[in-house]
């Protein structure tokens, strides 16, 4: 379910501390302000991104909006770099599905081996 008016409040939150000049806000105490879990703020601010309402994660946790080209593309840049980490790791898992012994596997093994004695 898709929460229209969580993402809303967030846009106008961030609108006002954006008009007011101030930075960005820490993202516990949006959840707070916003009357929400940190993973639902997390999916707001997913959201918010789709619409096309510029979120931006500041350096050391927090969000502010987007209103420069620079913040944009800052954002865009983390982003990207968060993408190829992800796919670097979905990589290795790849690899190491083709390779296994898996750990768990390895270790019920073991588990198993010790129950016969």
């Amino acid at each position: 379910m898709r929460s229209q008016p969580l993402v809303e409040d967030l846009r106008l939150l961030l609108v006002w501390r954006s008009a007011a000049g101030a930075g960005p806000i820490a993202r516990a105490e949006l959840a707070d302000v916003l009357g929400c879990s940190d993973r639902a703020l997390r999916r707001a601010v997913a959201e918010a991104r789709e619409r096309g309402i510029p979120v931006c994660a500041a350096p050391g946790g927090g969000y502010y909006l987007g209103v420069s080209a620079r913040d944009v593309r800052a954002q865009h840049r983390q982003l990207v770099l968060r993408i190829r980490a992800l796919a670097r790791a979905a990589r290795r898992l790849e690899r190491y599905m083709k390779t296994g012994p898996f750990v768990g596997q390895a270790i019920l093994e073991l588990t198993e081996a010790s129950g016969d004695e």
